[in-house]
């Protein structure tokens, strides 16, 4: 089944804006190709989440097909206010008998060293080296305690930044309002889920067509 394969820690391939392309984003690979800067904020959440759950958080759970134990995913996406592209991503995974991971995914082009730096709210910053780059994103995996969990809990946001080619400073702004919702409540129904994100895939592809025809209309003004 793609949702349990897209659970585990596998490195899978991102296909945008499919049926679960929010888990395999946050689940170990990524898409995504731009960046704001540190101070602004780099894109919208995920369509979907906030009309299934009221938060920019989503709880998505399944059984992995050899424990058969059950793995969750609190996850949240960034993605661009006009065209919807995928951006960055954020998210905690849950699993019996295994430590919780926060895990997040960032356009590639970053500095490897020093890594990426995690802050909440005004609290002292966390350094967290990357754990692998794909074609499509570097990630970072690094396990995490109850009380790095409650924090965030208690938190308002959580700021990723990361440092790009030119050593300029990338911020991704993860809001923390509802997280404690979709980490305590119960999972999405992954039928909704896909629904969301079929919408999302039809929005993406209306814009760009709306984009396409107005560059057109752009070139045939031009005087020759």
């Amino acid at each position: 089944m793609l949702l349990n394969r897209e659970l585990s820690d596998r490195p899978l391939r991102h296909v945008l804006c499919s049926a679960a392309t929010a888990v395999a984003f946050l689940g170990l690979v990524a898409g995504g190709a731009m960046a704001q800067q540190s101070d602004q904020p780099a894109g919208a959440p995920a369509a979907g989440a906030e009309e299934a759950k009221g938060t920019a958080w989503i709880k998505l759970c399944t059984t992995d097909e050899e424990t058969k134990k059950e793995q969750c995913l609190v996850t949240q996406e960034l993605r661009d206010g006009n065209s919807g592209e995928l951006l960055a991503s954020g998210s905690v995974r849950i699993a019996a008998d295994q430590k919780t991971l926060l895990i997040f995914a960032v356009p590639i082009g970053v500095l490897l060293p020093p890594g990426v730096r995690i802050q909440i709210d005004n609290d002292k910053p966390t350094v967290a080296p990357y754990t692998i780059c794909f074609p499509q994103a570097c990630v970072v995996r690094m396990e995490v305690d109850d009380a790095f969990v409650a924090n965030m809990k208690r938190g308002s946001q959580m700021t990723v930044s990361v440092l790009n080619a030119e050593r300029k400073a990338l911020g991704f702004p993860l809001t923390l309002v509802g997280f404690t919702k979709a980490y305590d409540g119960p999972p999405l129904d992954p039928e909704l889920y896909k629904q969301a994100q079929q919408k999302l895939t039809e929005e993406i592809k209306r814009r760009a067509e709306e984009a396409r025809q107005k560059q057109e209309q752009q070139q045939g003004q031009q005087p020759q």
